[in-house]
């Protein structure tokens, strides 16, 4: 069996939403210093990232 879910708050979804671009250890970062979840693991936010179709930046497949 899976662990717990994890309860967001919805002010918590906005800030993570509003940071979506910045590079994930960035963002898990931020999000620590401002709610200090301490609970909440750089995998579970990637993950939510992910199951919300939050992307860093576009993404063209190719060197520039």
């Amino acid at each position: 069996m899976k662990g717990q879910r994890i309860a967001w708050s919805a002010a918590e979804l906005a800030f993570i939403k509003r940071r979506r671009t910045k590079p994930r250890l960035e963002l898990h970062a931020a999000f620590i210093a401002k709610f200090g979840r301490s609970d909440i693991s750089l995998s579970a936010l990637c993950s939510l990232c992910k199951r919300s179709g939050w992307l860093t930046g576009p993404r063209a497949g190719r060197f520039k």
